[in-house]
């Protein structure tokens, strides 16, 4: 599922990845009507297996779900005399309910756990970064902004250029800062609940 307030770049996207295109309803009524293009099922099992390589934040996620994809492939639903597909069975509700608790763990908002495999630095590998990687993860992350501040020695405002990129994968934007320089910071998050952010300047 992506989503993005820009229609026109995820047509583009459905063009050559397929997938279905839904507007989404804004939270707020002042902020931009949103679009979420999503794959299910085969569909999406296909695109996770051409993007896995790519991905650094939601790697693990994506190993895990090419392995519940390949658990289904693996064990056939019983069908009755009639053809229709017969209930799970206890140990099949059981298997899939802990692909989907381990899913639900990967994706929590909450602050990762110490002891948590849950974060997905703890077994970061460091790797150059494009470019064309760069630019997704701007697009989808970052902010480029002209921003106003006063210095303390002079009268007046100056205006600064800035891209800021925000993630909770410190080990990313680490990535990032090695090959392409900026500032890394810490950012307090908004809400207690919420993992620790960072900011790369």
């Amino acid at each position: 599922m992506v989503y993005n307030s820009n229609r026109q770049i995820l047509e583009e996207i459905r063009r050559g990845w397929g997938g279905t295109l839904h507007g989404v309803p804004s939270r707020r009524w002042n902020w931009k009507p949103a679009y979420a293009l999503i794959w299910t099922n085969a569909a999406a099992a296909r695109l996770i297996l051409e993007v896995a390589p790519h991905l650094r934040v939601k790697s693990t996620q994506a190993r895990e779900l090419l392995r519940f994809q390949n658990h289904l492939r693996a064990c056939r639903r019983r069908r009755d005399q009639l053809g229709r597909v017969l209930p799970l069975s206890p140990r099949q509700r059981e298997v899939r309910e802990s692909f989907h608790k381990r899913l639900k763990s990967l994706n929590r908002r909450g602050p990762t756990l110490p002891h948590s495999r849950s974060a997905g630095s703890l077994r970061h590998v460091s790797r150059k970064v494009s470019p064309e990687y760069l630019a997704g993860f701007t697009d989808a992350e970052g902010s480029l902004i002209l921003a106003k501040v006063r210095i303390i020695d002079r009268w007046n405002l100056q205006y600064v250029p800035r891209v800021c990129i925000d993630n909770t994968d410190r080990a990313v934007l680490e990535d990032l800062q090695r090959d392409f320089g900026g500032i890394l910071a810490n950012q307090v998050a908004r809400n207690a609940r919420w993992k620790r952010g960072y900011k790369l300047v």
